[in-house]
C-alpha cells in the first residue's frame, strides 16, 4: 500500500505559501493572548514554551542530538492545556490528546501490511455524535475517534517525503473508519516548529512556511484549535466547513448513524427533465465535456442554481429551517442498506413504509456530470438502479474546506482539482451477480443487466464501467426485467458530449473486464475509435466468462492454480499483456477451462457465440480505423448502431435461458472427501475404499484398484434438484 500512496501523493500534493496569520483565521477572535499569559507552560516574556526550550538548550550544552522520545510528553501537555482552555464541558464532543506511539490502533485495510506503522506519535482524539457510535475508551485508542493525527520529529531528523507518506497512512485510516470524513487535518511538530497538512478528497495540501511555535505562539495555538474542530468553528461559522459531515450523527451507544438528506428532486424537475432534459448535454454549439479543460467556469454553478430552491426535505415538513429533515438510519458506511421512513418522490406524499435503501456518497471532479443527473433520466428504467432522492451542492467542494483552513487561498485563480460532494439515495438490490443461487438466476440476471445497458444506450447514456460488482441480483419478487440490475453511473457519459479527438483517449473501467480496444488504443494508430457500447458488451462477456472459470456452483469459488494464474493476466498492470491475453481468448475461447458446474453445451455454446461477436466487433473497429484518418464520434456510432448489437447479444442469452429452463436438474459435483486407506494397504498397488453420502442419504461406494488397473468405472456426477 505504501508505494500506492507515494504514487498518489506525487500526483496530488500541493504546497501553498501563506502568512501564518491566515491559518485557521476563523479563530482569530478567541482570547489566545489571555491563555498564553495564564498558561504555566508558556513564558510570555521570553516567548517560549518552557520545557521545549530547556530540552533544546540541554541538548546544545551536552553537544548531543535531541531524542524524539523526549518531546512526546511536553507536547502532549501543551496540546492538552489548549484543549482544556478552549473546549469547555458545554461542547457536545469530548476531546483529549493521547500518546499513541507505543500503542496499536486497529488497522482496517483489504490487505494488512505489517511493515507500515499504523499509529501516530500523538493523536488528537474525540467522542460525540459527529464522530462515531463506538464506545469511547481513552485507554484503547481507535482511528474511529481520531480527529487529527500528530506526528513528532526532531528538527534535525525531519524528512519531508517520509513524514508526508507516514501521515498519509494515518489519514487513510481515518477515512476508512470514518466514512463521513471530508478531510483530515494533521500537524507535524518539532521542538520549534509546527507543519500544517490537510489530506482531502483531492489529495494533500501542505502550508508553508512552518509555524514558529515559540515566537508565533498565537498562530500555533490557533492551529491546534483548528485541527481539533469537529463542526467547523465557533457558532457564527458555517458548520459545513468542518472535517465531519454535520448531517451524519450517531446516537449514543449505537452502531448506526442518523443521516439527514435534503432532497432536491421534485416533480417540477421531472417535468423539466422530460421536456428539456437533454438540452444541456446535446447542445450542438457546446464543446464542454466531462474532461474538457475549456469548459466554462460557471458550468457547475449554473447547474446548482437551477435546483437550489426546488428542494424538498425528507419529512412531513418542507421547511429546512425547522430542522425536521427525515433521519435515515444506516450502517456507518458510505454505501450500505438501511430501513427507514422515506419520502415518496413519485406521489409527493410523506408515507411510512419499510424498504431497503442504499445511500451513496461521492466526490466528483467539479466539471464532471453528476450521477444524479443521469439517474433522473433513467427513472422507471428496467435493469438500471433507481434513485429515490439526491442532495448536491449544499456542502460545496474541497476548495471551500481549504479556504476555511487557510484564508486567501485560491483567490487569484480557482482550484483546478476541486471536487464536489453529492449524496444519492437509491433502492437497494441484492448482492453481486457472482453470488448467484443457480444457473437460471445467473442467466436471468446477466440478461436483464445487458438489457438495462441497452436501455441506457438508447437513452443516449454510455455506462463505461461494466464490472462484476456493478451487476447486482434483483430483489426477490422483482418485476420482469429486473432480475439483474446495472448500477454505478459515476463514469457514465452522454454520448453527445464527446466530440474532440483527445476525449477518445480517455479510457475507463475495471481492468479485469476492460475490452481489448480500451486496453490498447495505440493498436489503432492515429485514429483510435471512441470507447463505445461494444466495449461495454465485451466487458459483459468477460464477466460471464470470469464466473464460469472461477465458480464451481453457487457461492463456491474454486481455487485452481492454473485458472487463477490465467485470470491474473486479465488484471495485469501491463495493459499490453492484458490486452494480448484477452485478444487471444476472443479468437480461441478456452472453454476447456470451465468449471464442471458450467461445463455443458448450454454455457459452451453461449460463451462461443458471445466471443465470436466480440471478436468480430474488435476486428471491425480495426478495419474502420485503418480506412479512415478521422475516427467516428460517439454520437455517430450511436446513431448508426442503435440497439442492433445489443439485440444480437440478448438473443444468444435468451436461447441459453430457454435451454436451461428445459433442464430438470442443476448439475453439481461436490468435492470428494480424502480417501480412507485400509490397514491392508502396504504395496504400490493400493486397494482402498472411500465412502460418501449422496444428497438423498444413500452411501456411494467407489473401489479403486492399483494404478495398473483400467477396469475402474468412470467418475459419476451427482444430480441436485433445482430449488
Amino acid at each position: 500500500m505504501k508505494p500506492d500512496l507515494a504514487f498518489e501523493l506525487c500526483k496530488n500534493k500541493a504546497h501553498y505559501k501563506t502568512n501564518t496569520k491566515n491559518i485557521y483565521s476563523a479563530y482569530k477572535d478567541l482570547p489566545i493572548e489571555t491563555f498564553l499569559k495564564k498558561c504555566l507552560l508558556y513564558n510570555d516574556n521570553s516567548s517560549e514554551w518552557i520545557v521545549l526550550k530547556k530540552l533544546s538548550q540541554d541538548a546544545q550544552e551536552s553537544q548531543s542530538h535531541l531524542a524524539e522520545r523526549y518531546l512526546y510528553e511536553p507536547l502532549s501537555r501543551i496540546i492538552e492545556a489548549i484543549l482544556d482552555y478552549f473546549y469547555n464541558e458545554e461542547d457536545s464532543h469530548l476531546r483529549w490528546i493521547t500518546e499513541t506511539h507505543k500503542k496499536s490502533m486497529k488497522y482496517e485495510e483489504e490487505q494488512d501490511d505489517d511493515a507500515i506503522k499504523t499509529s501516530p506519535d500523538l493523536s488528537d482524539m474525540g467522542g460525540g455524535p459527529s464522530l462515531s457510535g463506538r464506545e469511547v475508551d481513552v485507554d484503547i485508542p481507535q482511528y474511529a475517534h481520531c480527529i487529527a493525527p500528530v506526528e513528532v520529529k526532531t528538527y534535525a531528523n525531519l524528512n519531508e517525503r517520509d513524514v508526508l507518506l507516514q501521515i498519509a497512512v494515518y489519514s487513510r485510516q481515518c477515512f476508512n473508519q470514518q466514512p463521513h470524513r471530508r478531510y483530515v487535518p494533521a500537524v507535524v511538530l518539532t521542538e520549534s516548529q509546527a507543519h500544517i497538512h490537510v489530506y482531502d478528497r483531492s489529495g494533500m495540501l501542505r502550508l508553508i512556511p512552518a509555524i514558529d511555535i515559540h515566537a508565533d505562539a498565537i498562530a500555533f495555538v490557533r492551529a491546534i484549535i483548528g485541527i481539533s474542530t469537529v463542526c467547523g468553528g465557533s457558532n457564527k461559522h458555517n458548520e459545513f466547513q468542518g472535517p465531519f459531515d454535520p448531517n451524519v450523527r450517531w446516537v449514543a451507544d449505537t452502531d448506526y448513524p442518523q443521516i439527514q438528506v435534503y432532497n432536491q428532486w421534485t416533480n417540477e424537475m421531472d417535468d423539466k427533465e422530460s421536456d428539456h432534459g437533454d438540452s444541456e448535454d446535446s447542445d450542438a454549439n457546446s464543446e464542454a465535456s466531462d474532461w474538457d479543460s475549456d469548459a466554462p467556469e460557471d458550468e457547475a454553478e449554473e447547474s446548482d442554481a437551477e435546483h437550489e430552491n426546488s428542494g424538498e426535505v425528507l419529512t412531513n415538513s418542507t421547511k429546512r429551517s425547522e430542522e425536521l429533515d427525515q433521519e435515515l438510519e444506516c450502517d456507518c458506511s458510505a454505501r450500505k442498506s438501511l430501513i427507514s421512513n422515506l419520502y415518496d418522490v413519485t406521489s409527493m406524499r410523506f408515507v411510512r413504509r419499510m424498504v431497503a435503501i442504499l445511500i451513496k456518497d461521492s466526490w466528483r471532479p467539479f466539471r464532471r456530470t453528476a450521477e444524479w443527473k443521469l439517474l433522473m433520466q433513467t427513472k422507471d428504467m428496467d435493469g438500471v438502479s433507481q434513485m429515490i432522492a439526491f442532495e448536491d451542492g449544499c456542502q460545496s467542494g474541497v476548495e471551500q474546506f481549504r479556504r476555511f483552513i487557510c484564508e486567501g487561498i485560491y483567490v487569484e485563480r480557482p482550484y483546478l482539482h476541486n471536487r464536489r460532494f453529492s449524496r444519492i439515495v437509491l433502492h437497494a438490490y441484492g448482492q453481486s451477480i457472482r453470488y448467484f443461487d443457480n444457473k437460471l438466476q445467473l442467466l436471468y440476471a446477466f440478461r436483464d443487466a445487458v438489457a438495462g445497458h441497452r436501455n441506457l444506450w438508447m437513452r443516449g447514456i454510455l455506462h463505461r464501467d461494466v464490472g462484476i460488482d456493478n451487476i447486482l441480483l434483483g430483489q426477490d419478487g422483482s418485476k420482469e426485467g429486473n432480475g439483474g440490475v446495472l448500477i454505478d453511473l459515476d463514469l457514465a457519459i452522454r454520448v453527445d458530449r464527446v466530440r474532440k479527438l483527445s476525449q477518445h483517449l480517455i479510457r475507463t473501467g475495471t481492468r479485469a473486464f476492460q475490452s481489448v480496444a480500451v486496453l490498447s488504443p495505440e493498436g489503432f494508430g492515429d485514429a483510435p475509435p471512441p470507447q463505445d457500447h461494444l466495449d461495454d458488451l465485451e466487458s459483459f462477456f468477460y464477466i460471464l466468462t470470469w464466473i464460469c472459470l472461477k465458480y464451481n456452483g453457487s457461492h463456491t469459488m474454486h481455487k485452481d492454480s492454473m485458472t487463477s494464474t490465467y485470470l491474473d493476466k486479465w488484471e495485469a498492470p501491463d495493459a499490453v499483456i492484458c490486452s494480448s491475453v484477452k485478444a487471444k481468448f476472443l479468437m480461441f475461447p478456452t472453454i476447456i477451462m470451465l468449471q464442471q458446474y458450467f461445463n455443458n453445451e448450454i454455457f459452451k455454446t453461449l460463451l462461443r457465440s458471445l466471443a465470436a461477436m466480440c471478436c468480430q466487433h474488435y476486428l471491425e473497429k480495426i478495419a474502420i480505423s485503418s480506412n479512415q484518418t478521422t475516427p467516428p464520434t460517439l454520437i455517430d456510432v450511436h446513431q448508426e448502431a442503435q440497439a442492433t448489437h445489443h439485440g444480437a447479444f440478448l438473443r444468444c442469452i435468451d436461447e441459453a435461458i430457454q435451454k436451461q429452463k428445459n433442464e430438470k436438474v442443476d448439475w453439481v459435483l461436490p468435492p470428494a472427501p480424502p480417501p480412507m486407506i485400509t490397514k491392508r494397504a502396504k504395496s504400490k498397488n493400493v486397494r482402498y475404499t472411500t465412502t460418501r453420502k449422496t444428497l438423498n442419504g444413500d452411501l456411494l461406494r467407489h473401489k479403486r484398484r492399483g494404478d495398473d488397473d483400467d477396469s475402474r468405472p468412470p467418475s459419476k456426477r451427482l444430480k441436485v434438484s433445482k430449488e
